[in-house]
């Protein structure tokens, strides 16, 4: 398996009985995303707090095509009207939802079936991962 597709691939965990937790690359790269697009900036790179490390994003974290849609096209996501939905797409066609709104973003990871959302305010992002009921922070 390639690192995209170990990036994004559906990921079914036998030892729990279920699917596995958004890795922090993938977490990383959708703050990455979701705060270049609200700041409509050009970050370098991402510094991840609670992994204490800076990731720069084409080298350290893999890049998925990104796609805008229309809150009326479907991935069995329903979305809202208000904002802007995209799709991250990897080479393998599995993606991810995130929808922004103002400075607000949510979203579906459709490979480890997690849910987010976040919100970036003055270079930081803040992401919580449903599936593991944790917040992640990082500052762009």
């Amino acid at each position: 398996m390639n690192c995209m597709q170990n990036l994004l691939a559906p990921r079914w965990n036998t030892d729990k009985g279920g699917w596995s937790e958004m890795n922090g690359d993938t977490r990383a790269m959708i703050a990455y995303i979701a705060g270049n697009l609200i700041c409509d900036g050009r970050p370098t790179r991402i510094y991840d707090r609670s992994r204490e490390i800076f990731l720069v994003p084409g080298f350290d974290l893999v890049m998925p095509r990104i796609s805008l849609h229309t809150s009326q096209l479907a991935c069995n996501v329903k979305r809202p009207a208000k904002g802007t939905s995209f799709c991250l797409i990897d080479r393998t066609d599995h993606h991810i939802c995130l929808h922004i709104s103002g400075r607000q973003f949510e979203g579906f990871d459709h490979g480890s079936r997690s849910h987010f959302s976040g919100r970036v305010l003055e270079g930081y992002v803040s992401l919580f991962d449903y599936r593991v009921s944790d917040y992640f922070s990082y500052q762009i």
